[in-house]
């Protein structure tokens, strides 16, 4: 199947001077024809889909990276949806970025003045915080306009994503964040407060009915671990896209701008390496079925002077448990893991002893952790289900997007990824979204060789509904 239907090498590609504290830039939409990725289109039947995919992602990182060293370093400037989960204007740009369904040309929106949102909350009896949020969306929307391309190239295929445009119209917040960027857009007919929120609600609950059948469909979510978002540098977030066809995960892009290799390897592991390219410079991850997962510096491909250079994941070879490294949510405590009847856990390597095993921290989300097993950074990740009761049977389940790039990634790492019974995730389980997978008890991720001694403590020390 050719998903692609356009070509867009008429489109330049931009030019930072260094990515990660550059002033606010002109963006341009662009596939660009020079990325090239670390497998041959001979191999790759959906490499032209991946092309597009990693390039999203990667102006998706930096739309993020611009937005949080420019507006904002202050935890009070979340926002909170319904379901009490932060979300920021970040989530909902990275979201139309990827989706925007109006016009098909290279619309260029340029950088917003700052002194233009303080006259704009001179306007409006609302806390000064809320619209730094507002803020934010002014920015993004300098690049929100990638949604064009992801819908020009691929305009038959649906988006499964996170957000809706529902807290921006309840909120009246739309409609003088798109006044403003109406008067700086090249093509002002393009950018309406119906064409955003119409590219947010593209991936949003009730976008698509998709029935029982195998469907194909992009996955998004525009920032995993929010939470992380709006910390501070040591936190991480991932922007993550993924494609399905035909119920498979094809391929998959995830994108951390503060990944810090340095970090895992020596602070968490206490282990030293040399020859280090990834330190500090946040990494980009892509996964192709059968083509393996490989991983590059977020800021060489923000760079066009430097080469790239791609190096293949793998999981540890890690074969025993007591020795193994793994991660949890932030939320999750270890005595709430049936492991824990058999291991104490210690966050300190030099501290772990007999009967204890290492926690390696990563803050925020799921997508990082598994971007660590993946990398073999981490030998397992371990996350209990939220659990609801259907037909007075307790039963888990998670969002998609929250776990289908991360599937692919370390499944083509060479590790495993079940749930506590060790069934395969089955991601037509929704069968009229796609928006929720069902895991029986929680998300098992290894690197294939603890997988069923760590399934089998499972199911000796608890009962998983």
């Amino acid at each position: 199947m050719d998903l692609l239907r356009c070509s867009s090498s008429r489109f330049p590609a931009a030019h930072p001077q260094h990515p990660f504290h550059t002033p606010l830039r002109r963006h341009f939409i662009a596939v660009r024809s020079s990325l090239s990725l670390p497998f041959t289109e001979q191999k790759a039947k959906y490499y032209r889909e991946l092309e597009a995919a990693v390039d999203v992602v990667e102006r998706a990182c930096r739309l993020c990276v611009d937005v949080k060293s420019s507006l904002f370093s202050d935890e009070d400037r979340i926002l909170e949806k319904n379901d009490q989960t932060p979300v920021t204007i970040a989530d909902f740009g990275v979201q139309a970025l990827v989706s925007m369904d109006e016009g098909g040309r290279g619309t260029i929106i340029s950088k917003i003045s700052f002194l233009t949102f303080l006259q704009l909350i001179s306007l409006h009896d609302m806390h000064f915080s809320c619209y730094m949020k507002i803020a934010e969306l002014f920015l993004l929307l300098d690049h929100f306009l990638i949604l064009i391309e992801m819908n020009r190239l691929f305009p038959s295929i649906p988006l499964v994503a996170e957000e809706d445009s529902s807290f921006l119209r309840s909120t009246n917040l739309a409609g003088s964040v798109v006044d403003v960027v109406v008067n700086k857009a090249t093509f002002r007919d393009e950018v309406t407060e119906g064409s955003v929120l119409k590219a947010i609600d593209r991936g949003g609950k009730d976008a698509c009915t998709f029935g029982p059948n195998p469907a194909t469909y992009w996955v998004l979510d525009p920032i995993d671990g929010t939470r992380g978002f709006v910390r501070g540098v040591e936190a991480l977030y991932v922007v993550a896209l993924a494609l399905v066809v035909e119920g498979q995960i094809v391929l998959g892009v995830m994108g951390c701008p503060n990944w810090d290799e340095d970090y895992f390897v020596n602070c968490v592991t206490g282990v030293q390496e040399t020859g280090n390219n990834f330190s500090r410079s946040g990494m980009i991850m892509v996964s192709h079925v059968g083509c393996g997962t490989w991983k590059q510096r977020l800021s060489d491909m923000l760079t066009i002077e430097l080469p790239q250079s791609w190096t293949r994941c793998s999981v540890d070879g890690c074969q025993v448990l007591k020795e193994a490294r793994f991660c949890t949510p932030e939320s999750q405590k270890w005595e709430s893991f049936p492991l824990s009847s058999s291991f104490n856990a210690k966050t300190n390597s030099e501290e772990i002893g007999k009967g204890d095993i290492l926690l390696v921290p990563a803050c925020c989300g799921s997508l990082c952790k598994y971007m660590m097993v993946a990398s073999g950074r981490a030998s397992v990740f371990l996350l209990r289900a939220t659990t609801r009761k259907v037909m007075k049977k307790i039963s888990g389940y998670a969002p998609a997007w929250d776990h289908a790039v991360g599937i692919i990634c370390v499944h083509e790492a060479g590790g495993k990824v079940t749930d506590w019974e060790g069934s395969s995730i089955d991601f037509a389980a929704d069968q009229v979204a796609r928006r929720t997978i069902f895991p029986s008890g929680g998300f098992l991720v290894t690197n294939h060789s603890l997988h069923n001694e760590i399934l089998g403590l499972i199911s000796s020390n608890s009962s998983i509904n």
